[in-house]
């Protein structure tokens, strides 16, 4: 339980006053949806610490997390970003929290992380329709954390391992099988996030050192390549593909300011996404790239918005970071 403590407490500290939005910003660059009268959109208004949204693949449904009050734990739970009328659906229940989930390819379950009262972790799936879980694979509580599913539906990625030796692993689901991608021995560094890409050739990575005072975007793709993507002396977390897998997103955090950038993989170039709000994290951009998802922490609300980038006459496209 004090593992579980621990987690809570820890989110709550680094998402207090959490307030989850999409976001829509036009540069001066050309852009096809130039000229659209956009403005945010409240799809829940219920007090408490909302975390890690996560849009489904036909952007109709939200996914996250959220504390509840009368046991001091973190459930998920669904909420339709269409329809704004329509009550949140806990999908979780019971004693153990959940934290991180990510939709299957097809929409039809989720896959999160869950950490037992008695400090165990786990990672389950459950389905939408019947709500049914199925414990997928054990994780170590510190930090069974990030996970991601592949594209292809086949595996889940996610972060495990021993104090000394933290990397990435992947699962596949139809055997079961676990494989170890980074850190066989004991490392220096700890692999904290990671994402897969757009097209399931590679995965991003967010790799810590210093006691997470610091961390750097690596890329891995499936046959061990790995290469450095940042240099910067960022605490970074979160992570965000482009559709066009040429960019990523990631938020940062220095002198407890949060903002979030995307990183050019070529140049390896920062560049600040200017988005309202002090403190924004935990960037999340839509499978089709025509919507924006964060965290945004100002100490008082804890609500979900939603901006549109595109709307229903725009031609299904995907649209690049570039032209936001």
């Amino acid at each position: 339980r004090d593992t579980q403590k621990y987690w809570i407490a820890l989110a709550a500290f680094i998402f207090l006053g959490t307030v989850i939005g999409f976001w829509w910003q036009q540069t001066t660059r050309q852009s096809k949806v130039t000229g659209l009268q956009i403005q945010p959109r409240r799809i829940t208004n219920a007090p408490g610490i909302e975390l890690y949204p996560m849009l489904s693949p036909d952007n109709h449904f939200v996914v996250y997390a959220k504390s509840t009050n009368n046991d001091n734990t973190i459930k998920l739970f669904i909420k339709s970003a269409v329809n704004l009328s329509e009550p949140a659906r806990q999908l979780t229940y019971g004693e153990d929290s959940d934290f991180h989930p990510v939709w299957s390819p097809d929409a039809s379950q989720i896959a999160f992380t869950r950490s037992t009262p008695d400090g165990e972790c786990h990672i389950y799936s459950i389905s939408i329709v019947s709500s049914i879980e199925q414990q997928l694979t054990t994780c170590r509580p510190i930090h069974g954390y990030s996970l991601d599913w592949s594209p292809d539906g086949s595996s889940i990625a996610y972060i495990d391992g021993s104090v000394d030796n933290v990397g990435v692993f992947v699962l596949t689901l139809s055997s079961g099988e676990k494989r170890r991608l980074t850190c066989n021995n004991p490392c220096q560094w700890v692999d904290a996030e990671v994402k897969w890409s757009s097209d399931g050739k590679q995965l991003a990575i967010l790799r810590s050192q210093d006691g997470f005072r610091s961390s750097h975007l690596f890329t891995l793709t499936l046959d061990g390549q790995l290469t450095q993507r940042s240099f910067a002396d960022y605490h970074m977390h979160s992570l965000s593909w482009t559709p066009d897998d040429q960019e990523v997103l990631i938020s940062t955090r220095r002198d407890d300011i949060f903002k979030v950038w995307r990183i050019q993989l070529n140049s390896g170039k920062f560049i600040p996404v200017e988005l309202k709000g002090i403190n924004v994290v935990f960037p999340q951009l839509s499978k089709d790239g025509t919507l924006l998802t964060y965290n945004e922490t100002n100490q008082r609300d804890y609500y979900i918005d939603s901006l549109i980038i595109a709307d229903d006459s725009t031609e299904k496209q995907q649209i690049s970071i570039d032209t936001l």
